[in-house]
């Protein structure tokens, strides 16, 4: 048997927390738990059930504790010959703690839905189970946007000296509003009050996408105030040992380029590295028992077998990292186009036996800008009066008479002044395809018709349009 200390401890904003002790069992077998309770006014007895997800024997009061000093003791009672075990312990409720009512009332607002929803638009593209709301990390995000609103800052961090501390990391945060398991935590700012904007951001940066690919996370807080916009996943304990990359496997619509919006910089570590480059490419391996992960090798081919040059990040370069690797191209992609990644890595688990293993998977660029998005959200509404976005049901669709013309280039001056782009012209596919199909074979270009792709390789450098 193992066990962490029981929760909550110390000085709590939520009136009705979350009561329990993480508990690993091995061979035994409880046959009771029960939880006596002392506080203002109330004594309280309950049986506990077990909550295999958390790994712990918890409690949910059914009604508001009143604001105070509580006296906790939880007690496991066993089959068999074992003794029975207890832990006692304190907390106490704010007189201002908040209603867990009250803050699953705000979660229902547009804005935080939007946010979830596009939050699990992820979720269920990596293959993961979606995000559910917990009241105690909406307050903890909530809490946190307006302190970095009152100070005018951005950070991850408090300073107990400022106006609207309540806590200095993220975990001590989520523990004074009623959460005892892990925290990550993602920031945004920004001038648009979209929050599909802001989560759209998060994910694109390498570093904040972690924690939207952590297989143990389910539980979310969203908190917004003025630029600042605020994620609180909680991350539980998970012994099973899970592979997650994005792009994932067969995943269409990937974005073509990235403009660098991260903090730190991943391509600090590589020396005259320059923006625009490639969507990155975040590989993880998760779970308790995972003590240390190498990279042996890592590519990036397109769909005819070349290589791309990858700027790569590992834990072992990159002291942001601990189980992920980010692998990013050092150019925009090419649109519509199909790519294999393979990597050969090592993980090394807490007993310190080694594995050599190796995953590929492929994954389809999208075949004009902005359109991946559009499809990954496709069922997603946010009002505009709210979320500061107006939604054009036409925007990215083909207009009768026009044409979209995707733009990609590896000539560097290009790439960095104008980078990869798409534009609607005024001019028929059909008009198009019979100029493209003239000048094929022509001065070094070369014109696909099924896939309405145009190519003019010159000096060494390839220059490419797409029609849609």
């Amino acid at each position: 048997m193992t066990y962490l200390e029981p929760y909550p401890r110390g000085e709590v904003m939520l009136l009705e927390p979350e009561i329990g002790w993480p508990v690993r069992l091995y061979g035994a077998k409880v046959r009771r738990a029960v939880l006596q309770l002392k506080g203002p006014g109330a004594v309280y007895t309950a049986h506990l059930d077990y909550d295999a997800e958390r790994g712990a024997y918890v409690y949910k009061p059914p009604e508001p504790l009143s604001p105070g000093r509580y006296e906790a003791r939880i007690s496991l009672e066993f089959y068999g010959w074992y003794q029975p075990v207890e832990r006692q312990w304190t907390f106490s409720i704010h007189p201002d703690a908040a209603s867990p009512s009250a803050l699953l009332s705000a979660a229902a607002s547009p804005q935080v839905q939007a946010a979830l929803s596009a939050s699990n638009d992820y979720r269920k593209r990596l293959g993961l189970a979606p995000f559910q709301v917990h009241p105690s990390l909406m307050w903890s995000a909530r809490e946190h946007a307006a302190y970095l609103a009152a100070n005018g800052t951005l950070s991850h961090y408090q300073d107990p000296g400022n106006p609207r501390f309540t806590g200095r990391t993220a975990e001590e945060r989520a523990q004074r509003g009623g959460y005892f398991f892990g925290v990550a935590e993602d920031i945004s700012q920004q001038t648009e009050a979209d929050p599909v904007l802001a989560v759209d951001g998060l994910f694109d940066a390498p570093y904040h996408r972690i924690p939207f690919m952590l297989p143990q996370a389910r539980d979310w807080g969203y908190g917004h105030r003025d630029a600042y916009h605020v994620l609180n996943v909680g991350v539980l304990s998970s012994e099973t040992v899970h592979v997650i990359h994005s792009p994932a496997d067969g995943e269409v619509g990937v974005p073509l380029q990235w403009d660098g919006r991260e903090v730190p910089d991943p391509l600090r570590l590589h020396a005259g590295a320059a923006y625009p480059v490639g969507y990155p490419i975040v590989f993880g391996v998760f779970g308790d028992k995972v003590e240390e992960v190498r990279l042996l090798s890592a590519q990036l081919t397109d769909g005819g077998g070349q290589p791309q040059r990858l700027y790569i990040n590992t834990p072992e370069n990159d002291a942001e990292l601990r189980q992920e690797m980010i692998f990013i191209p050092d150019h925009p992609l090419k649109a519509g186009t199909d790519y294999r990644m393979t990597v050969a890595w090592v993980m090394v688990d807490k007993d310190g036996k080694e594995q050599t293993l190796e995953t590929s998977w492929t994954f389809q660029t999208e075949r004009r800008t902005g359109e991946g998005k559009k499809r990954l959200h496709a069922f997603l509404e946010a009002p505009a009066e709210e979320s500061g976005r107006t939604v054009d049901a036409q925007a990215g669709d083909a207009v009768d008479g026009w044409t979209t013309v995707t733009f990609w280039s590896d000539v560097p001056l290009l790439r960095s002044w104008i980078g990869t782009f798409s534009l609607p012209v005024a001019v028929s596919p059909e008009q198009l395809a019979k100029g493209a199909r003239w000048l094929d074979g022509r001065f070094g270009i070369t014109w696909d018709d099924e896939e309405r792709r145009l190519r003019w390789r010159i000096g060494g450098y390839e220059l490419e349009w797409l029609f849609d």
